[in-house]
């Protein structure tokens, strides 16, 4: 896939060196770990951030560190000094805090270092494409026959395609916008756009939604339909041409929510759950978490109860009665950030999140393409960091493999097709 990556770019960009390719070939692995074994994502994501340290020592001087990695990497000293020390459970706490730092250098190899060399991101996004494609493939052969061609059956309304266990509609939002925003960014970077990766961007993006519409995954389809629709506007802002691409969009994102949810009864009894859970939000599970973890952190506000620490507070508090449900984390990433972490951390956190989100916003200050592309990486952060929706945990392997990934990607692409604009 990747073995011609030492043809210089059009345009005088950077040759990648021995490390980057290595990089990249875990990379290319790391979504199928996501979807078949948690072991060789782990596998990928220590391989990139090896490959990075081995850049960073050994390559040419380049900026590789910036406020935002300086602020994570304090985050990381918080984590393991002040917050494990004062957890609940310290071995554990410091369990999940010291090897927290592999997503530090997976988010810095992603947003500084692999965004550099177009060859082999081309090639990798289009690796993406093909396999988010035939994950999809495979959700509607599952949902159609009720088993999967890997084997594996319904889960009552969730689509699962190739993987097990629910998830699959998270790891098409926050893998495949950031791969369509690089598909757009690359076929328009040079003066004669590439029309093959605009028509593949496209083609792309509308699968995408479908998978993630007939997933079941609740908060992944609301947020991916609000994300489109971000998308839809960007292009309206974009230029006179954008309005009719706006237009289009908004007519294929209804026609794909009519066809799915008029012809797919497991849909319409997801909508209807997901109506009656908004409605009645105070007496479901979600709120009950959400408000032992609120009450875990005003127990524990300087540096919380420590990672893994929420569940053994929460135990404590249902012990004495004074919560009324406990889950192993509490659904909320930044719920869990104050409930085990504290302010400190939080704050910092939140600092960090605020940094990520200039990029983009620059670029969608530039306009044209870039408004469109800055709209597309806008609404894959939405699918990540939205502060109100349920979420998986952020500090479990699985889930803050596939984030990180996703801001790294966001990240990288918007400060790439920033500069690129810039220099035009």
């Amino acid at each position: 896939m990747i073995a011609d990556a030492r043809v210089a770019d059009v345009g005088g960009s950077p040759l990648p060196d021995g490390p980057a390719l290595v990089a990249y070939f875990a990379a290319a692995l790391l979504p199928l770990g996501l979807i078949f074994s948690k072991s060789l994502a782990e596998a990928a994501v220590v391989i990139i951030g090896v490959c990075f340290i081995l850049h960073a020592v050994r390559g040419p001087r380049e900026n590789l560190l910036n406020a935002e990695i300086g602020i994570l990497i304090g985050v990381w000293f918080i984590l393991v000094v002040f917050v494990s020390f004062a957890a609940l459970d310290v071995s554990a706490s410091l369990g999940r805090a010291i090897p927290w730092f592999r997503f530090i250098l997976l988010y810095a190899a992603w947003s500084l270092w692999l965004v550099r060399f177009p060859s082999c991101l081309r090639r990798l996004f289009c690796w993406y494409a093909l396999l988010l494609m035939a994950i999809v493939v495979d959700m509607v052969i599952q949902q159609l026959t009720g088993e999967s061609l890997t084997g594996n059956p319904l889960l009552w309304t969730r689509v699962t395609g190739p993987m097990e266990r629910p998830g699959v509609g998270a790891l098409l939002g926050k893998i495949g916008m950031p791969t369509v925003a690089g598909l757009i960014w690359l076929a328009t970077s040079q003066r004669t756009a590439n029309r093959r990766l605009l028509y593949a961007a496209g083609g792309l993006a509308l699968v995408l939604l479908t998978g993630v519409l007939i997933s079941g995954d609740r908060n992944e389809s609301l947020l991916t339909t609000a994300a489109f629709v971000l998308v839809a506007y960007g292009m309206a802002r974009s230029s006179r041409r954008g309005r009719y691409l706006a237009a289009t969009t908004g007519i294929g994102l209804m026609v794909v929510i009519a066809a799915i949810f008029g012809l797919n009864e497991f849909s319409r009894i997801r909508v209807r759950y997901l109506v009656e859970q908004l409605l009645n939000f105070t007496a479901t599970e979600y709120f009950r978490i959400f408000e032992s973890a609120f009450r875990v952190f005003m127990d524990n506000p300087w540096t919380g109860a420590g990672l893994k620490g929420y569940r053994v507070a929460c135990n404590r508090l249902l012990e004495r009665g004074e919560v009324m449900f406990c889950g192993l984390h509490p659904h909320n990433i930044y719920l869990e950030w104050l409930s085990e972490t504290g302010l400190l951390a939080s704050a910092a956190f939140l600092l960090f999140i605020g940094l990520t989100l200039r990029e983009p916003a620059r670029l969608w200050r530039v306009g044209g393409t870039g408004r469109i592309i800055a709209a597309i990486l806008l609404g894959s952060l939405m699918i990540s960091l939205f502060p109100i929706a349920a979420s998986r945990s952020f500090f479990s392997n699985w889930p803050a493999i596939l984030l990180w990934t996703s801001l790294g990607m966001c990240i990288g692409i918007a400060r790439q097709a920033l500069a690129c604009r810039t220099r035009r």
